[in-house]
């Protein structure tokens, strides 16, 4: 798999990036291939003005792709010599697959003991404490821990209930 750095007009730069292009049209002078990455790189002036004397210029700007398919001419209206590149975005991929890993393990917990997760505005109101009190419990090991899955600090509704009917028993 190689890696093609390629000039790409202004317009078509920003309509790639917000997700609403996700194909190249190019000349076949580089022998793509499936799973090779694109390295597109926003020139400051669109390859017609290039043609007119406009300066070969790069903004800076990247996006990075993968090639996921490739429609090669002369097919469906494509000239000889040139592909249609279905491209993916890794970054966007490797964000939802992410989300999706921790969606499971929130689901595979939940499901595994059939009860609630607490947020933490549920739990200060279930034990009716503040988040500074919660922590310094939970500092002297005297409060459950609850875990933080995908940012978000979750305990499990029957730990706090134990932890609640503890608290009353123990009471004088």
């Amino acid at each position: 798999m190689k890696t093609h750095e390629l000039k790409t007009d202004p317009d078509v730069f920003y309509a790639l990036i917000s997700g609403r292009k996700t194909y190249e049209i190019r000349r076949d002078d580089r022998g793509f291939r499936v799973g090779d990455t694109l390295v597109l790189r926003r020139t400051v002036h669109s390859g017609d003005e290039m043609a007119q004397g406009e300066p070969l210029r790069y903004t800076g700007e990247e996006a990075v792709r993968r090639v996921t398919h490739i429609l090669e001419g002369p097919a469906y209206g494509i000239a000889e010599g040139w592909v249609i590149l279905s491209v993916n975005d890794t970054g966007r991929d490797a964000l939802a697959a992410h989300v999706e890993r921790q969606s499971a393990v929130i689901f595979q917990t939940m499901a595994a003991v059939d009860e609630r997760l607490l947020p933490l505005p549920a739990l200060e109101q279930k034990v009716g404490f503040k988040l500074t009190k919660i922590h310094e419990l939970i500092r002297a090991g005297e409060f459950p821990p609850g875990k933080l899955i995908q940012g978000k600090h979750l305990w499990l509704e029957r730990e706090i209930d134990d932890w609640i009917q503890h608290q009353w028993s123990s009471a004088s």
